[in-house]
């Protein structure tokens, strides 16, 4: 995950910047309209982002899609979902522990597991 801090978006690979890219457009249109975007209030993006929003124990800074680098919480949350996606599921269920507590783990991974396939 620590590779991703500080890279300019565009030089990221494919999978990490259109994950990173999903992540801010979602938060953005979040605070502009102040509820989850309509297209993904069931989706499983939409899920594993209220997950992040409502259980999330620290405050997860997501910059604005503008920005040209990638910060610290975002390279977190792409880390997530890399790890989902090759398939290493306990490190991926310890990292999604530590950002919203084992109660909601499972729903998380799941989720995000889910959204790899949209």
């Amino acid at each position: 995950m620590y590779d991703l801090i500080d890279q300019r978006v565009r030089d990221l690979p494919a999978f990490e910047h259109r994950t990173l890219m999903r992540l801010r457009r979602w938060v953005h249109a979040v605070s502009q309209s102040l509820k989850p975007p309509a297209a993904s209030s069931d989706d499983p993006f939409g899920r594993a982002m209220r997950l992040l929003d409502e259980g999330s124990s620290d405050d997860l800074l997501i910059l604005r899609p503008c920005h040209d680098t990638v910060g610290e919480s975002e390279a977190i949350l792409v880390a997530l979902w890399r790890l989902t996606r090759v398939g290493s599921d306990a490190l991926a269920r310890e990292l999604a522990a530590r950002l919203v507590g084992t109660v909601r783990t499972d729903r998380l991974v799941l989720a995000i597991s889910a959204s790899l396939t949209e």
